[in-house]
């Protein structure tokens, strides 16, 4: 099964600063691994999680 994501420009910056900050302590791999497994879980049961909205 191919899974796509699509991230807003505001999660891609997040991304950015969270991938930095991991990198530092050397668990870039470590963190990636488990934002990966965490978008397929997410994935594959779509429905099993809240859905929330920001409130403007």
């Amino acid at each position: 099964m191919e899974e796509n994501y699509r991230f807003s420009d505001e999660a891609k910056q997040e991304l950015h600063r969270a991938l930095c900050y991991f990198k530092l302590m050397y668990k870039d791999d470590v963190f990636m691994d488990d934002l990966i497994s965490q978008l397929r879980l997410i994935f594959s049961m779509p429905t099993a999680f809240q859905i929330r909205y920001k409130k403007r």
